[in-house]
């Protein structure tokens, strides 16, 4: 026996079904991370008033992008380690 030899695309693998809910899966992500991103932008203008300065709005966006770009890897190893 080859290796590989029983080997097959994800698509022809999964249902129709299986596909649909995994496409409903990633689009109910998407929507969580821009309602995220509009609650940062909604409360932004009360915490700059909080900070006392417009000169501090840029590193508060900045601040919050880091974090989360270091966070969502983090959460997807844990994930990948404990999740299953």
């Amino acid at each position: 026996m080859q290796p590989g030899a029983d080997y097959q695309p994800l698509a022809e693998s999964m249902t129709q079904r299986q596909i649909y809910l995994l496409l409903f899966s990633l689009m109910i992500g998407l929507f969580i991370a821009a309602l995220d991103q509009t609650v940062v932008a909604t409360a932004a203008p009360r915490i700059v008033a909080e900070l006392e300065g417009f000169n501090l709005f840029s590193w508060m966006f900045t601040s919050y992008m880091l974090t989360s770009t270091i966070v969502i890897p983090l959460v997807g190893k844990l994930g990948d380690l404990y999740g299953r």
